[in-house]
């Protein structure tokens, strides 16, 4: 959850409209000066289905990136419980083992591919089940 604050902190001030639904993603967009950031979650209520989506977005009346970047959260990113069960589920934890999992919950920011043509960016990635990603593009 803490992670999950982190990346809001992050976030510009002005929310931008977006289109589309879908049964489980929810897309936020949010701007600051030379930058967006895309928030996506894949969630579902309790026995709901779920599984990976493949999000394709396109942003129109884009400036051109300078680079864009993907933090998530989910199984395989920013997630020390996952950790923790492979130590065994230890009750007491060494400082060794302390340390190992703090490192494990850091956010990772990652290379997001992007294509620009005609005042258009087009990004393209996977949403895991119970999945949180922020794709941060900036311009120059």
């Amino acid at each position: 959850m803490y992670r999950a604050f982190e990346l809001l902190h992050h976030l510009g001030t002005e929310i931008l409209d977006v289109d589309g639904s879908h049964e489980t993603l929810n897309v936020w967009v949010v701007r600051k000066p030379n930058a967006a950031t895309v928030l996506v979650t894949n969630h579902a209520l309790p026995r709901h289905p779920i599984q990976t989506e493949l999000l394709n977005l396109r942003i129109t009346e884009a400036r051109q990136p300078r680079v864009a970047y993907i933090e998530r959260i989910d199984d395989d990113h920013a997630n020390p419980r996952r950790l923790w069960k492979a130590m065994g589920e230890p009750q007491y934890l060494s400082p060794t083992q302390v340390e190992q999992l703090k490192v494990t919950s850091f956010l990772v920011k990652q290379l997001q591919p992007w294509r620009y043509e005609q005042q258009y960016i087009d990004l393209s990635f996977a949403m895991p089940p119970h999945a949180v990603a922020a794709i941060t593009i900036e311009c120059a």
